[in-house]
């Protein structure tokens, strides 16, 4: 049980608070952040811890990700003596919420969350655990919209960009492709070039202001590493490329590849039940 004391009014802490106060705010997923938040919290793991590299900068970098995508996670402390006591709290693959704002980041070229509150929580692994109580049920048809396919897209961009060390990309592979292969049984994506995407987006939004994220740039990343991850998922995943295509005719043809990938497991599963070869 948590005991909790009571801090300024409506500030807390408890024994998971590791920078500042606990975090009751509602959570966001990384992969909704598309702009600088003044205001934001975030659940997900450690998969890297970054030191500062010269000495008087009291701060530190972690890689963080929430099974969604992949951000920076900045800490800042006003001393030596609080920074070595804050970066001993980290270790890789814990959980934790954070609570901060972002800010795109020259450094890194990229959004970055900059930490005023940290707690430790639990693993929360609920996509996984969601999914395979919807398979207890026994349906014919689970639909995932960007489940852990999409995981592994965003990590390879991270990884392109060098945010990312090789082994730490081999390990996260290695536990995410079993997955989708043990629990998907057909991968369907999307893309488009970088332009028609834009497009897009200012006939569906009506908005001439600049996206932070939503550029040329990003959109090419993102097809490079949904291309390399299609790659790794052979007679599993495909891309259909919407850039000169209607809506009406992507659809066709999604339901054609989803209905002749049904066709062939249920044929190996009529052979296999009366012992065909």
């Amino acid at each position: 049980m948590w005991k909790y004391y009571k801090v300024f009014g409506k500030k807390e802490v408890n024994e998971n608070c590791i920078l500042g106060y606990s975090v009751k705010d509602e959570v966001t997923k990384l992969s909704d952040i598309s702009y600088e938040m003044d205001n934001v919290t975030v659940e997900g793991y450690v998969f890297g811890i970054m030191p500062s590299t010269k000495k008087g900068f009291n701060s530190f970098t972690l890689k963080f990700s929430d099974l969604t995508t992949s951000m920076y996670v900045r800490i800042y402390a006003k001393t030596e003596e609080e920074y070595n006591e804050l970066i001993a709290k980290f270790k890789e693959n814990m959980w934790i919420r954070v609570n901060g704002y972002v800010k795109n980041n020259p450094f890194y070229n990229d959004f970055v969350l900059n930490a005023r509150n940290i707690e430790k929580i639990d693993s929360k692994l609920e996509e996984i655990k969601d999914l395979e109580e919807e398979m207890q049920k026994d349906l014919d048809v689970i639909l995932i919209d960007r489940s852990l396919f999409d995981r592994i897209i965003w990590v390879n961009r991270l990884y392109l960009k060098n945010g990312m060390k090789e082994d730490e990309y081999k390990d996260y592979l290695n536990t995410y492709i079993p997955l989708v292969n043990e629990k998907i049984d057909i991968v369907i994506a999307l893309k488009t070039d970088a332009i028609t995407a834009l497009k897009r987006d200012y006939n569906a939004n009506l908005s001439l202001e600049k996206r932070n994220f939503l550029n040329e740039d990003n959109v090419n990343e993102y097809n490079i590493s949904l291309d390399n991850t299609i790659k790794l998922f052979e007679n599993k995943a495909y891309v259909f490329d919407t850039t000169d295509t209607s809506q009406r005719e992507t659809s066709i043809e999604v339901a054609h590849k989803i209905l002749d990938s049904y066709r062939s497991r249920a044929l190996d599963q009529v052979k296999k039940m009366v012992n065909f070869k």
